[in-house]
């Protein structure tokens, strides 16, 4: 099956943004693309438009490497996960199939509600979301915090 990719582009004074969604038989996940104006020229010569990828491989290509940068948690938030009931393994699942949105100090955020369906500190909860906040760098993501939510 093809997938379906839409891509909505924000001009910013060095770069280009794009909200990608990419749509697959019943799928859908979100991702934000950031193309330097420096970039685009060198790969393109300023002869293609930025918005209309040159074919759909390329763009799973950059979809893909962003989704499988690695994740690096800091100290804090390798801490955070016990004290909050986190594992690694659902910050990285949040991480890879949520939309990310823009947090305080130029961080990131994104969200996953999670089955959870026992105790956490004597009350029984349905629901546990897991919230990481993270930086995209050049060759990895970096989450700065973790929190968690139980409903």
């Amino acid at each position: 099956m093809k997938a379906n990719i839409e891509a909505e582009k924000t001009d910013h004074d060095d770069r280009y943004e794009f909200q990608v969604t990419v749509r697959e038989g019943r799928g859908e996940t979100h991702h934000r693309v950031t193309l330097q104006k420096a970039d685009y020229e060198r790969l393109t010569g300023g002869k293609a438009s930025p918005e209309a990828p040159v074919n759909e491989i390329n763009w799973a290509n950059a979809l893909r490497e962003m989704v499988t940068k690695p994740v690096r948690l800091s100290g804090h938030a390798r801490v955070q996960l016990t004290r909050r009931g986190v594992s690694e393994d659902e910050v990285i699942e949040v991480i890879r199939t949520s939309s990310w949105q823009p947090a305080e100090l130029g961080r990131l955020e994104c969200r996953k509600n999670f089955l959870y369906g026992r105790e956490w500190n004597g009350k029984f909860y349905e629901t546990k979301q897991v919230r990481p906040i993270f930086v995209e760098e050049a060759e990895e993501i970096v989450v700065v915090t973790v929190y968690s939510y139980y409903f």
